[in-house]
This record gives C-alpha cells, structure tokens and sequence, in this order.
C-alpha cells in the first residue's frame, strides 16, 4: 500500500450486508479462515489459514460470515 489508511471500521461478518466502502485494506486479529467478496470478483473467496495480525491490502466489498472463521477483523478504506 502507498497510501496511509485514512478510516476504520469494525467488520461484522454477513452474508448479504456489503461494507460501508470498499477496502483499502482488512485486518485480522484473531487467526482462521476469511471469507470474502472482493470488488471485481463476482464470486466469493475463501483465504484460508489467515495468521493472527495480518493487514491484507485487499479490495473487498463483503465479509461473509458462512466461512469466516477469523476474529477481531477491522477494515480500513
């Protein structure tokens, strides 16, 4: 990322709800699977194995909460 995230929201999972935006860049805090809707993708995506801590720089318009398993996740636009 070349931009400093500017806003943050805490993320909770839903399977219809969009994001209020879409992502700059999501945050992990609690290891597991994140399930999600990425801006140009008309299919859903499963990360699997996402480790405690980890910032993705991903655009995603939806957090699905079917197989996310992942904890404390914050997205940031």
């Amino acid at each position: 990322m070349s931009d400093p995230l500017k806003k943050g929201a805490p993320v909770v999972p839903h399977d219809t709800n969009p994001l209020a935006a879409t992502t700059s860049a999501v945050y992990v805090g609690g290891a597991g699977n994140l399930e999600v809707q990425l801006e140009n993708d008309s299919a859903p995506w499963v990360i699997n194995a996402v480790a405690a801590g980890t910032l993705l720089p991903i655009a995603a318009t939806r957090i699905l909460a079917n197989n996310t398993t992942a904890t404390n996740i914050s997205s940031f636009f």
